[in-house]
């Protein structure tokens, strides 16, 4: 008996600092009870399913639209999307060639829709009739463009033109509109040198210079100058060239921009976002001074 004594008397019985600390958990205990009892836990609320279904359905048409501007939305931001173009025919390419160059669901619809409709591209510049066509997205996919004219691009007939001294010149000859008939009547130009020259031209976007034709492989500087009384140039019809809305692939496109050149604007593009002009990429030795005085009437900002 005097064990259990013992063990009650050790286990149960509690110091001064230990009795306040039962009174003052009671305390607390008392307090939690009551407020619990006056201030009872709120109902949970749920969702009502319509509103959850409505919800969703705005947010849908939300990213539809969002998706839909997606052009319109790069252009205007500091990393616009790039494109990958390369030289196509408006009049026979396919939707599956027109989606790996980049372009937009809305402007495949627009151009196969267009031509499913009896539509013919005849000049690089019709392709502006296609609906929805940005101008940036316009100016990017014009320069390359392959419209075949009706003569250039058939067999070459000698007994057609057998008699060179038959054609009279009597005005200038305006390369950058011209075909390739006309181009045959300038003195020193055949038909080969023709086409070499309506290749080149659409490469470039056109040209500023007459000079620029000593580019192209077979024309010397001697037959250029007994030509240059011939010919006139007409530099408002070159294709501008939009610099920042443009992938390296496409850049390096250009006679006048190497791969590594259009690599490293790509870089300093992603860097600073917009590039403001030429003389920025020359100071910042991105590009020489004789290619970016070259480029400078093709380059649009």
């Amino acid at each position: 008996m005097r064990f259990w004594r013992s063990f009650i008397k050790e286990w149960f019985s509690f110091s001064g600092a230990e009795r306040k600390g039962v009174w003052f958990l009671l305390v607390v205990s008392t307090c939690a009870v009551t407020i619990a009892k006056f201030y009872p836990e709120p109902p949970v609320t749920r969702a009502d399913p319509t509103l959850v279904s409505e919800a969703k359905r705005i947010n849908d048409l939300l990213m539809e639209d969002a998706s839909e501007s997606y052009y319109e939305a790069t252009t205007t931001s500091r990393s616009p999307h790039p494109l990958s173009l390369r030289p196509f025919n408006p009049n026979d390419v396919t939707a599956e060639q027109l989606h790996s160059m980049g372009l937009p669901d809305k402007t495949v619809k627009s151009l196969l829709g267009y031509r499913s409709k009896g539509g013919v591209f005849r000049k690089a510049d019709d392709i502006k009739k296609l609906y929805g066509l940005g101008e940036e997205l316009s100016d990017a996919i014009i320069p390359f463009l392959i419209i075949p004219d009706s003569l250039a691009f058939k067999k070459f007939n000698p007994l057609l033109f057998s008699k060179r001294d038959s054609f009279v010149v009597s005005f200038p000859v305006e390369i950058n509109g011209a075909d390739s008939v006309s181009l045959l009547r300038i003195k020193g130009i055949g038909p080969v040198l023709a086409h070499k020259i309506i290749v080149y031209r659409r490469q470039l976007g056109g040209f500023y210079s007459a000079d620029q034709l000593l580019d192209i492989y077979g024309l010397r500087a001697e037959n250029l100058l007994l030509m240059k009384d011939q010919l006139i140039v007409d530099s408002t019809k070159i294709v501008s060239w939009p610099i920042n809305y443009l992938s390296p692939d496409s850049m390096a496109k250009h006679p006048y921009v190497s791969k590594y050149q259009a690599n490293a604007i790509e870089f300093y593009r992603g860097k600073v976002g917009k590039i403001q002009s030429l003389d920025e990429l020359v100071h910042n030795r991105i590009l020489p001074p004789t290619v970016a005085r070259k480029l400078r009437p093709y380059i649009k900002f």
